[in-house]
């Protein structure tokens, strides 16, 4: 079984989209207008969105670019397929998965997931990969969840109604959070050190606090 697939099963996949799609419309408003200002007008834009989970973004920019989505679960690329069909799909780790290099304009990671490998060596290697397979120009999206950002998601509205809570363990930068799911256990690392990975590379890096519990990196127009 590949890295979450086993956790992202069939039964889970038809409770996440009430508990993590439906209940952030902010966060979820932010991305939209993060990504309509990276695709622009430009039809022709080859987006790759990685661990594309059930494909909420794709569906909403139906149009606005030719869209590849990656994940490592079965049951959340079905439902990927479903939402959007105008997209390809294709199910591989994120530990190994490699795109051809330079075959993209913009590539995302939503929610935080690359908290699931298990070490920043791992997260460093798929960044690296990720940003190889951007063109000239290209753009990278990345959603970071730093430790520092826990106790805000434990405040926030969606804890309070589902008593979901993320634990740190100890002072490290792993946490543990259990769902409907099971347990998920994650690492977070600070965000600058993606930050320093990305800024010799692209014209520009920027982190957004959006006031919630995410930041959103963009790291826009490759250069090397």
């Amino acid at each position: 079984m590949t890295l979450c697939g086993a956790t992202y099963d069939g039964d889970y996949c038809e409770a996440y989209g009430p508990l993590y799609i439906d209940r952030w419309p902010e966060k979820h408003a932010t991305n939209l207008a993060i990504l309509d200002f990276l695709i622009g007008d430009r039809s022709e834009t080859r987006w790759l969105d990685l661990a594309c989970g059930q494909a909420w973004h794709f569906a909403r920019m139906a149009g606005r670019a030719r869209m590849t989505g990656v994940d490592a679960s079965p049951a959340q690329l079905a439902m990927a397929r479903a939402a959007a069909p105008h997209a390809v799909f294709m199910e591989a780790d994120l530990r190994a998965f490699a795109p051809e290099p330079g075959s993209f304009n913009l590539v995302t990671l939503f929610w935080g997931a690359y908290c699931y490998l298990a070490e920043w060596e791992q997260m460093a290697r798929m960044i690296e990969r990720a940003v190889a397979g951007l063109a000239p120009g290209g753009s990278l999206y990345i959603e970071v969840l730093p430790i520092e950002a826990i106790p805000s998601f434990n405040a926030s509205r969606f804890a309070a109604e589902t008593g979901f809570r993320a634990r740190r363990v100890g002072h490290s930068q792993h946490w543990i959070y259990r769902d409907r799911g099971g347990f998920h256990r994650m690492l977070s690392p600070p965000a600058t050190g993606f930050i320093d990975l990305l800024a010799d590379r692209f014209e520009r890096v920027r982190l957004h606090d959006d006031g919630r519990f995410m930041r959103h990196l963009v790291a826009h127009r490759r250069t090397v």
